[in-house]
């Protein structure tokens, strides 16, 4: 889940994460981590929102920041994922034609035609 929220007057900001930008949410029977958190803060005059971790620091209006929480861990093998519910989530956009490639063996030509690496 990510929040974005922008001040709207001059103030004291505490962003910080304890430990779960270090460590990310371990997978279960074999899935793999989840992805870590992550704070970051974009300054009035900053075009890219950069990583930060502050505690009582002065901020000006129009301050920007992301607050990422840590997603959970897999469960199971990725490679045991029915391949057709693998090419529903890169149609529904949850996962990239890459990501099924790597992190789940299926390899997607197209949106109607794909294969298993275990078909192969």
């Amino acid at each position: 889940m990510e929040t974005e929220v922008e001040g709207l007057i001059e103030g004291q900001w505490s962003l910080t994460d304890m430990g779960r930008q270090q460590y990310p949410p371990w997978g279960m029977e074999g899935g793999k981590p989840g992805a870590t958190s992550a704070t970051l803060m974009k300054l009035p005059d900053e075009t890219a929102f950069k990583p930060v971790s502050v505690v009582r620091h002065m901020v000006p209006a129009g301050t920007a920041v992301v607050v990422a929480t840590a997603g959970g861990g897999g469960w199971g093998d990725p490679l045991y994922r029915d391949p057709e519910r693998v090419r529903q989530d890169v149609l529904n956009g949850y996962i990239s034609v890459e990501s099924a490639a790597r992190d789940y063996g299926v390899i997607i030509a197209d949106h109607d035609e794909f294969r298993h690496v275990f078909d192969s």
